[in-house]
């Protein structure tokens, strides 16, 4: 199983289409016995998702970023200061233990949509963009590892490495939808950056002053969930969110 394992990731690497390498680990999680898995790009920190690759029931995926479930999701917030992993079995939660209703809801709605136990890795540090895998069972979180021929958080790891890059589908559809807006300021001065622009040349270019340049960047950074101003335009480029 283990050159199984090794071939598996050899040809997922090897496959330059993302959408097609996608496929190839989900075909590869589902041979090993997972119910579902999803690589996503977040800033825990911020609550801010960048892109979410999943084959979870797309109805499920769909309520969780529309009703904003991100905000409540505890594999989100207690994994967003730095690497680590933590297991969730889901539908255990009473409504009087409940924070608040919609964190009732999402952990009922995991149940709901077959998520029993969901094993979630972040790669990553605190308040920039990071890497989260969540690998799912019917099973509890015991079964799940006595069952897998690789260990949770070797595979995550592999596939943190591996898929890198949005795919179609409703998860990256339905987030785009949901985008915050940059303004227009924030838009130009991330654009002219990407031109190779400078503070004094882009207040020159837009006829505002440095100060206020500066201001737009620190905002777009902000609504963006990025730690410098090249991530943002990063992010923004990614998004196609830019004037280029």
């Amino acid at each position: 199983m283990t050159n199984l394992i090794a071939d598996a990731f050899e040809k997922i690497a090897a496959t330059q289409d993302p959408d097609a390498r996608w496929a190839e680990a989900v075909k590869l999680s589902e041979a090993l016995g997972f119910t579902s898995v999803l690589v996503a790009k977040a800033n825990g920190t911020l609550k801010d998702i960048h892109w979410m690759n999943t084959n979870m029931p797309a109805d499920w995926i769909e309520e969780y970023i529309t009703q904003s479930y991100v905000d409540v999701d505890p594999l989100v917030s207690k994994l967003a200061h730095g690497s680590a992993s933590m297991a969730l079995a889901s539908g255990q939660l009473s409504r009087e233990d409940a924070p608040s209703e919609r964190a009732y809801d999402y952990d009922h709605g995991l149940k709901g949509a077959g998520l029993s136990t969901l094993m979630c890795t972040h790669f990553g540090q605190a308040n920039v963009p990071g890497t989260y895998v969540t690998l799912c069972s019917d099973t509890d979180i015991v079964d799940m590892q006595r069952q897998s021929p690789i260990d949770l958080k070797l595979f995550s790891a592999l596939l943190s490495i591996v898929i890198t890059e949005p795919v179609k589908g409703v998860p990256n559809s339905t987030l785009l939808q949901t985008e915050v807006e940059l303004t227009v300021r924030q838009r130009e001065v991330l654009s002219l950056l990407a031109d190779g622009y400078q503070n004094v040349g882009i207040s020159e270019k837009l006829g505002i002053t440095e100060v206020a340049v500066r201001k737009h960047f620190a905002a777009a950074r902000q609504v963006l969930g990025a730690a410098t101003r090249e991530q943002a335009m990063a992010i923004a480029l990614q998004k196609g969110l830019l004037f280029l």
